[in-house]
């Protein structure tokens, strides 16, 4: 389900990482700042309909698990009431050849010889969040509690082949959605950290959810950090833009990060 990249987007944000990472000394901020490029290896399961089928990605696609890459930055600072920011950029890819075996209808066309097929998710998501009042003070800042909004922007295509007549058929869509958020972060020491992050939304028979754990270690130096994690999507899209989705997508990532604060 899936199309549109969006490589100035990426090429502006490594950019900026790169740039905070060596220029920034930890004494001339008055606010925290932080961010990282991982690669998440993700497996699909679910089905995807588009004016036909339920086609099984892995079943009737043989679509599986493939890596991408994920890339976020995020600003707290001290302004009383003033939400704090984190941006996101999630581009999602996976494709395979197969000879399927049962036909099925695609864009109202029939399929039933080998097929290429070629899904793609672009995910923008822009968070405003705030923290449980109190609670870093009380906990030294060894403890972090965050609540808010997260705005999702998603562009999406979806792409079937049949290799040998050549017939295909493709499906983009784009959606934002609105959805709650919350996260915790919890550092007995400044090495080492745990952080949890929860975003999801439910209407009129459409859901999303996302969620994350993961450790972060910080052996050789506070302002960088590696990260291990899980990362679970569950979503269900039902007629948008006449394409009906029920999938999930999982699976483990790792990240390079700096932090600073």
């Amino acid at each position: 389900m899936m199309k549109t990249k969006h490589p100035q987007f990426i090429q502006f944000l490594i950019i900026v990482l790169g740039v905070l990472i060596i220029t920034i000394p930890a004494y001339a901020l008055p606010f925290r700042i932080e961010g990282a490029i991982g690669i998440w290896n993700h497996d699909p399961n679910g089905m995807i309909n588009y004016n036909g089928d339920d086609v099984e990605l892995n079943n009737d696609l043989a679509l599986s698990d493939r890596s991408d890459m994920n890339i976020w930055i995020r600003v707290e600072h001290p302004v009383p009431m003033l939400p704090d920011i984190k941006i996101q950029y999630t581009p999602i890819k996976v494709k395979d050849s197969n000879t399927s075996n049962r036909q099925f209808i695609f864009g109202g066309h029939p399929f039933d010889n080998a097929v290429r097929s070629e899904m793609e998710m672009d995910i923008i998501d822009v968070q405003l969040y705030n923290h449980l009042p109190l609670l870093q003070m009380a906990s030294l800042k060894s403890l972090d509690v965050t609540y808010g909004m997260n705005f999702r922007f998603l562009n999406a295509n979806a792409f079937i082949e049949e290799i040998q007549t050549v017939d295909a058929r493709s499906r983009s869509f784009s959606t934002p959605l609105a959805m709650l958020c919350a996260g915790f972060r919890i550092a007995p020491v400044s090495s080492f950290s745990l952080v949890g992050d929860f975003q999801g939304t439910a209407y009129s028979g459409n859901h999303w959810y996302d969620v994350t754990a993961e450790v972060q270690v910080a052996p050789l130096n506070e302002h960088l950090f590696l990260g291990i994690g899980y990362r679970y999507q569950d979503f269900k899209i039902d007629d948008v833009q006449e394409v009906t989705s029920d999938q999930t997508m999982q699976g483990w990532f790792a990240e390079l990060g700096f932090r600073f604060e």
